[in-house]
């Protein structure tokens, strides 16, 4: 996730804003307050934005390391899964197609 953070900081002059959300904590568990504030200070991500999901009703997008970009009107344009060099790079064409 922290290429995917570095990533972004290319875009957000543009207006593109990213989202990190969090389903399940280390053990499986849904994510607590306190757990994405220690999630955030290991991680550090500075462009990415932490948000949390408790209920899970974010995981219909799809399973863990699952990226979705949209557009303005929120029509999703690319979907990929992974937090691999090889889709960071898809995901980064995505993006550049979708701000050209």
């Amino acid at each position: 996730m922290q290429l995917l953070d570095n990533m972004f900081s290319s875009y957000v002059d543009q207006g593109l804003a990213g989202y990190l959300i969090l389903i399940a904590d280390d053990q499986g568990d849904p994510p607590t307050s306190a757990f994405c504030k220690q999630y955030q200070a290991t991680y550090g991500f500075q462009k990415l934005k932490l948000l949390y999901d408790p209920t899970g009703i974010t995981g219909a997008y799809g399973p863990k390391e699952t990226t979705v970009v949209t557009n303005p009107e929120g029509l999703i344009t690319h979907k990929s899964f992974g937090d691999s060099a090889a889709i960071a790079e898809t995901i980064r064409q995505a993006i550049a197609a979708l701000l050209e």
